[in-house]
């Protein structure tokens, strides 16, 4: 609904600043805490999810949400990865095999049938998806890090206000500050946009700084990153095939098996992983 992804970012920079303002408004009322060691490791948090964001939407710009959600899903990978190479955490017999699976189901989902034959999709979008769940990876162990010093709504106000920052100094120019003011002037661009990052990403991001400020990161971004593909998968089948059309993705026969077996499998993998 926005003309190009730049333009969306510079919508999404600016809502992040006035989520911000609102977050420091709300930890203010309660107690705002900014350790400097809690605000460091959430400025990280910040410039590591701009960075997860923006390869994450020009992945969705390029292909079905239902087929880059499960590869995103696949942070918890990176995370085990570095884990292991970092903090020298051996694998199990049982991780590796999880690891194969993950690896195995984003072969399937990368599947498209065309006509008669199945052949691999652009691999523009999954690389850059790939590389999104990298840096998500380092988003969940800067989190943790900072919910070791600040409390839940403190990491979030900070962590939202330097990626409206980031993104803004990227995107905000007169030409795309004026075509996202034009998009946003469209009722049904206005509702979805605000819905998704005024209402439900606050509410994502603040339930799960609070999971993980008194949980292990581990098992929080294993639930959260198995969950999210399964409800994605439902919810654009939905919505690709209601009479709105919202979305449109392939829902034909095979693409809905591929989709279906390729999450399955990233899912499974992903618990194997953290068992």
């Amino acid at each position: 609904m926005f003309d190009t992804l730049a333009v969306f970012f510079a919508a999404f920079a600016a809502i992040h600043l006035g989520r911000s303002a609102f977050l420091f408004a709300v930890a203010s009322y309660s107690g705002i805490s900014l350790h400097p060691a809690g605000v460091a490791w959430a400025a990280v948090a910040g410039l590591f999810i701009a960075m997860t964001l923006g390869l994450y939407f020009y992945a969705l710009a390029l292909e079905d949400v239902s087929r880059i959600a499960p590869i995103i899903a696949t942070s918890p990978v990176f995370t085990f990865v570095i884990a292991s190479l970092v903090f020298g955490e051996r694998a199990t017999t049982l991780q590796i095999a999880g690891l194969l699976i993950v690896t195995f189901g984003i072969l399937v989902i990368s599947l498209q049938p065309t006509g008669r034959k199945i052949g691999f999709t652009r691999m523009k979008p999954f690389l850059a998806a790939l590389a999104s769940s990298f840096t998500a990876a380092w988003v969940f162990i800067a989190m943790d890090e900072a919910t070791q010093h600040i409390d839940p709504i403190s990491l979030e106000a900070v962590r939202t206000l330097c990626v409206g920052i980031i993104v803004g100094l990227f995107t905000w120019r007169t030409a795309s500050l004026r075509s996202a003011r034009k998009a946003l002037a469209n009722k049904e661009t206005l509702f979805l946009f605000f819905t998704a990052e005024g209402a439900l990403a606050v509410s994502f991001m603040l339930l799960f700084a609070y999971a993980v400020s008194v949980g292990p990161v581990a098992p929080v971004s294993t639930v959260t990153t198995a969950v999210a593909p399964v409800v994605v998968f439902v919810a654009a089948t939905i919505l690709s095939k209601w009479r709105w059309g919202f979305l449109d993705e392939k829902t034909d026969g095979r693409s809905l098996t591929l989709k279906l077996a390729g999450t399955a499998l990233v899912v499974l993998g992903v618990l194997a992983l953290k068992t």
